[in-house]
This record gives structure tokens, C-alpha cells and sequence, in this order.
């Protein structure tokens, strides 16, 4: 569970939240068999395997958003929605 929320607060840090989401799925789904053999509870192992989950997809989620934002960037119409915000802003700027 402990991985789970690292996972969800530094989701931002791409790296960071894919490998801790990814280690603490594969711990939690681990702990959740364990403790069913057990026969002990199982609500600490699925929490933190729900958290891992919802912090791996956001975390790739934030990665694919980064590569469309630095593609957009790059195709020039960055540059174009610029200016025209700019204009419509009556901002005056030089780069």
C-alpha cells in the first residue's frame, strides 16, 4: 500500500511513478495471495493494488500528455495559437 500512494503523489515524476506502480503492483498482488492462504484479510493488499493501478495509468497518462505537448510544440502550430493569443490579448512580447 506504502508504493501505491508514492505512486499517486509523484505520478508527475514519469519515472518514478511507472517503476514504483509497477513494483508495487506486483507486491500487492504477492501480499493479497499470501494473505489468502493465510486466511488473513486481504483489504491492505487490494488497496494498495487499486492505488498502484490509478497511479501507473496516470502516471503513463502524463508521459503520453508530455510526448503531444513537446510534438505540438514542435509542429509550429504552437507558434501560430500563440501569436494569435497574444494578438487577441493585446500583449505585446518579443522572443
Amino acid at each position: 500500500m506504502v508504493l501505491g500512494i508514492i505512486t499517486l503523489v509523484f505520478g508527475a515524476y514519469m519515472l518514478v511513478g511507472v517503476a514504483t506502480g509497477i513494483i508495487g503492483l506486483i507486491l500487492g498482488i504477492s501480499g493479497r495471495k499470501k494473505a489468502v492462504m493465510a486466511g488473513a484479510s486481504t483489504g491492505m493488499a487490494t488497496a494498495g493494488i487499486v492505488m498502484s493501478i490509478i497511479g501507473l495509468v496516470l502516471s503513463i497518462l502524463f508521459i503520453v500528455g508530455c510526448i503531444a505537448f513537446i510534438a505540438y510544440v514542435g509542429s509550429g502550430d504552437f507558434d501560430a495559437w500563440l501569436d494569435s493569443l497574444l494578438i487577441l490579448t493585446n500583449v505585446p512580447y518579443s522572443f
